[in-house]
């Protein structure tokens, strides 16, 4: 674990030695504050999801990759911060969801770069065909069980990680595996429609040269006010990269 983290959980969905997902890692900082740092390797310190302690969410573009960008004069945005919400707002009722990442098992690929540290790494067993992993990342009040977890009732969940921040509340990272339905299928042909329409969005991210993994990052908000990020390939989107 870095010096200067009390707490990192690094997970990938498949295997070494075959088609895989980017390296995940959910971390929280050695400091009073309770802040949770979501990051994919894919992206390359490009963007990053901060969960504050005041329970402020925010998907933002990194400060490095904001100055890269307007030293090229490539900096289109007022804010580096793409989206913000309050992800304790369900907190009252002991717990609360505050992201997701969908991982569809038809978006792994085969990566020739090694991965940093595997023994530091959780691997996660793909999704069957025609189902997505979804990594859940939930905050509680109290903790569960010995050897339970939230959303353990669910079908094809399981734990990956979990902690006690200085606030007080619980840290879980949860896997669970859900059959890709035509709703979901949609959501992923939209999204990519709007890289490939040169969504304003994504006007300043470019197609290659900063990822380590074959992979895109795109994400959403759903009709309950939460959010998302799916990882899908790149190869999808643009073509050979």
């Amino acid at each position: 674990m870095e010096k200067n983290m009390a707490f990192k959980c690094r997970f990938v969905v498949g295997s070494p030695s075959s088609a895989r997902s980017s390296i995940w890692s959910v971390s929280v900082a050695k400091n009073p504050k309770s802040d949770v740092y979501v990051t994919s390797g894919s992206l390359g310190g490009t963007f990053k999801v901060s969960l504050q302690q005041s329970g402020d969410g925010n998907v933002s573009f990194t400060r490095e990759f904001q100055q890269s960008q307007t030293e090229k004069n490539d900096w289109p945005f007022e804010s580096r911060h793409r989206d913000t919400w309050n992800f304790l707002h369900d907190l009252n009722k002991g717990w609360s969801l505050a992201l997701r990442i969908w991982i569809p098992r038809s978006e792994l690929r085969h990566v020739s770069e090694p991965v940093p540290m595997p023994d530091d790494v959780t691997w996660l067993h793909p999704a069957p065909d025609g189902f997505f992993t979804e990594i859940a990342i939930i905050f509680t009040v109290k903790p569960v069980r010995e050897g339970e977890w939230p959303a353990q009732d669910s079908m094809r969940s399981s734990l990956v990680a979990t902690t006690l921040l200085a606030n007080g509340l619980y840290l879980w990272v949860v896997s669970v595996e859900h059959i890709v339905g035509q709703g979901i299928l949609e959501r992923i042909e939209q999204l990519r429609n709007c890289v490939m329409g040169n969504h304003p969005e994504f006007s300043t991210v470019p197609k290659s040269g900063f990822t380590s993994t074959p992979h895109f990052i795109l994400g959403d908000s759903e009709s309950d006010g939460s959010r998302f990020l799916m990882e899908v390939a790149l190869d999808t989107i643009f073509g050979a990269v």
